[in-house]
């Protein structure tokens, strides 16, 4: 699954730290984390009177918050670990991380956010082939993710 990540500019007042084809931070400084559920659980839509569940996406370093899909793709904010993107496509069973279902991940931490290198992403909004990432830290971003593993609706 091959997929690249490409930032649209701050306004001019915001430093910009470049992103590579190949998306990955160094990790934040420690900081208190909230209790969140760790996880985004798949349960089958048919057995809502009675729900199993049959497969997860647990980022390890946050909780899954506010996701939204398109297509065969959910796009996740994972509040200590930034924007997750994630292959849905097909039959789901069980952890979908360990089945390298994760497409691409961008940490949100900025060194001029209001905790300097620490994202708290509050979820991940997809339209128009853009997803907006609002982060309580760091402001707002506008991420464009592109690949063939990233579904169009």
């Amino acid at each position: 699954m091959d997929a690249v990540v490409k930032s649209f500019p701050k306004p001019a007042a915001a430093a910009e730290k470049p992103l590579s084809d190949h998306v990955r931070a160094a990790p934040a400084p420690a900081v208190p984390r909230p209790v969140v559920p760790p996880e985004f659980d798949a349960l089958p839509i048919w057995a809502m009177t009675a729900p199993k569940l049959v497969a997860w996406y647990e980022p390890k370093d946050g909780g899954a918050h506010n996701v939204w899909v398109a297509a065969d793709t959910l796009y996740l904010g994972d509040y200590q670990g930034g924007l997750r993107v994630v292959d849905v496509s097909g039959e789901l069973r069980g952890d979908l991380q360990q089945q390298g279902r994760e497409i691409a991940h961008v940490a949100t931490g900025d060194g001029q956010g209001k905790v300097p290198n620490a994202p708290l992403t509050w979820g991940a909004i997809y339209r128009n082939g853009l997803v907006y990432v609002p982060d309580m830290n760091s402001g707002l971003w506008v991420v464009k993710v592109e690949g063939s593993a990233v579904g169009v609706p």
